[in-house]
């Protein structure tokens, strides 16, 4: 039984020993194989770093054409630099160029000009090409330092001449300047006048105290009327009929004549109040024929409405009813079954329209006349250039003085 153990025993020995010599074999062939993987992969790897086109061989190239390049180029700025410093050396012998001493050229144009204010514009030229600045003065007092060009003076008075000067300056400082005369825009009657203003007029026997009874505006030209009457006793028509017929018929004539000897010719011309204002000579009323008829008919002109312009136009100034009663350069007739009365009209010394007449003829054919007097009142048509030379128009004491 022993042996039977023991041989069975010694025969498993003997197979774990053939087993463990088998694995001892293919561990062997193993560890050989991968020692010879490990020597080809290094030599690849040795091949690929120091062969002839390895990394490290290609990196020292690359070392060596960086090196070179940048030698090359250090050179390079080397020979520019001292070709440099042989111009600089070169240009230091020579003399600097001349300091800029020459002055801008100025010339002014006057452009607007107002009661107040005058523009003007600059044209400065400098060999540098280019203006720094600009100084603006009137009448020696400096205005303002600009860069433009372009400058307006304010705050000026109407119809006076002033000196304008301007000085340029470059950018090298050099200065260019330049002077001028200007005037202000003068106040006309036509600019100034308002309906209603107060102005002084320089009649021939002295100045009249006046009112302005149209303006500009009112499409009959500036016209003043004298604030009172220059007479108190004009006197119209007669005692002998045809004289008194005559001055009837001719009372609007007459009465712009009357007042001529008023007029200042340079100034303007004249008319009396009640004549139409652009057409003072209107006269166009025809002749009366009477109702009843008589040996009068036809003989004395018929009523007409000159007057109404200028009576209204006082109304709503405030300055018909002065006190006085003066004469309107327009008639009127008042005729019945038996009777006709050719008047004159006139306004009353309390501003009313009234008349009175100059001729009385009857049905029956007897006829007489009359004389009447009453103040003149004369209208000024000035003329467009006449100037506002001072004053300010609100009173009689600043009523606005003329001149021309």
């Amino acid at each position: 039984m022993k042996s039977t153990r023991e041989t069975t025993q010694k025969a498993k020995t003997k197979s774990h020993e053939k087993i463990a010599e088998r694995q001892n074999g293919i561990t062997l062939v193993a560890l050989v194989i991968t020692i010879i993987i490990i020597i080809i992969l290094s030599t690849v790897t040795i091949n690929m770093a120091f062969g002839e086109n390895g990394l490290i061989t290609q990196a020292q190239k690359a070392k060596d054409m960086t090196l070179n390049s940048v030698t090359a180029e250090q050179e390079g700025m080397n020979s520019v630099m001292s070709e440099y410093l042989n111009v600089m050396a070169e240009d230091s012998e020579l003399p600097l160029p001349p300091a800029d001493t020459t002055p801008p050229t100025v010339e002014i144009t006057v452009g607007e000009t107002t009661e107040n204010s005058i523009v003007i514009t600059v044209n400065a030229t400098d060999d540098s090409g280019e203006i720094a600045s600009y100084k603006y003065y009137l009448n020696e007092t400096l205005k303002d330092t600009l860069t433009s060009n372009s400058y307006t003076f304010t705050g000026l008075t109407a119809g006076t001449e002033y000196t304008i000067k301007v000085e340029a300056y470059d950018k090298a400082g050099n200065m260019g300047e330049k002077s001028t005369t200007a005037s202000t825009t003068a106040k006309t009657v036509a600019n100034t006048l308002v309906a209603g203003d107060y102005v002084t007029y320089p009649s021939p026997s002295g100045n009249i105290a006046c009112r302005v009874l149209y303006d500009s505006t009112s499409g009959y030209g500036v016209q003043l009327i004298t604030s009172s009457t220059v007479t108190d006793s004009y006197t119209l028509g007669s005692s002998n009929f045809t004289t008194s017929m005559n001055s009837y018929n001719n009372a609007i004539s007459t009465l712009n004549s009357a007042v001529s000897s008023y007029n200042n010719s340079t100034y303007s011309t004249v008319r009396c109040v009640g004549s139409v204002p652009n057409n003072p000579s209107q006269d166009n009323a025809g002749y009366h024929t009477t109702q009843f008829g008589s040996g009068y008919d036809g003989q004395l002109k018929d009523t007409d409405t000159n007057y109404k312009t200028d009576y209204d136009q006082m109304g709503t100034l405030g300055i018909r009813n002065i006190g006085k009663s003066y004469w309107l350069a327009s008639r009127s007739v008042d005729s019945g079954s038996n009777d006709s009365y050719f008047c004159v009209r006139y306004v009353a010394s309390s501003g009313g329209l009234t008349s009175r007449n100059l001729c009385y003829v009857t049905s029956s054919g007897s006829a007489s006349a009359h004389s009447r007097s009453y103040g003149l009142r004369p209208c000024f048509t000035l003329k467009s250039g006449i100037k506002v030379t001072g004053g300010d128009g609100t009173s009689a004491g600043t009523a606005y003085t003329l001149g021309v």
